[in-house]
């Protein structure tokens, strides 16, 4: 056991180097462009996406939305999440 110690020692500092150095890398590669599109105008609306969108505004007023939330309790760290459920 103790001759295979090591060698998991090293995967892990190699996998963990990979982890932190991969997007340094990327931006080498690929370079740091970051710039947003332009927005494209758009057209009319199809005459299917448009009846959908009738159909909603007028079913909408009697539309109940119900979100339901689930509390979390992290037991090792004390902290207290909600999360949708």
């Amino acid at each position: 056991m103790t001759g295979k110690l090591p060698a998991i020692v090293f995967v892990f500092i190699l996998l963990a180097a990979i982890r932190y150095l991969l997007p340094i890398i990327e931006r080498l590669i690929f370079g740091d462009s970051g710039e947003p599109r332009s927005i494209a105008v758009r057209g009319e609306l199809a005459r299917d996406e448009q009846s959908t969108i009738l159909v909603f505004e007028n079913a909408s007023p009697s539309a109940t939305y119900i979100t339901t939330v689930q509390i979390i309790v992290n037991p090792w760290a004390g902290n207290v999440s909600r999360s949708p459920k």
